[in-house]
């Protein structure tokens, strides 16, 4: 893996705070970002990853703290209420309005409607730490 400079401020971040975000574009390495830090990961993406957690998977995110990731969280279009109530709990443990985290809504492989919801940016960095190299 090809070192990056934000690795270490997650890290820190991290080390911090009780959880961290990774967000950004489909292919944008959030996924290698996430894979190599200590603790679970869990991509909500895979199948099996989905059916492995039962309904109180965000409950463990939220309460284990600094050793787990959450990248997103995925309802179905028709989401029940103990969707809505881990959603309502992932807002106020990040500081936002359920509204703001469902961003946005996509078909599924199977053509089924996901909402998915990204949560907050929580990285703070010096603008000149992630600067191009002067060449």
């Amino acid at each position: 893996m090809i070192a990056r400079r934000i690795s270490q401020a997650i890290q820190r971040r991290l080390a911090a705070d009780r959880a961290v975000a990774l967000i950004g574009p489909r292919q944008s390495g959030k996924t290698t970002l996430a894979k190599p830090l200590p603790g679970s990961y869990f991509d909500l993406e895979q199948e099996a990853d989905r059916l492995g957690l039962d309904l109180q998977w965000i409950d463990l995110l939220l309460d284990s703290g600094k050793e787990r990731w959450a990248v997103g969280i995925q309802l179905t279009s028709h989401p029940g209420e103990n969707d809505m109530n881990r959603l309502s709990r992932v807002a106020q443990t990040v500081g936002a309005s359920r509204s703001f985290l469902v961003s946005q809504t996509r078909e599924s492989a199977e053509g089924k409607g996901r909402a998915w919801c990204n949560l907050p940016w929580l990285i703070e960095w010096p603008e000149q730490e992630f600067a191009h190299p002067k060449r």
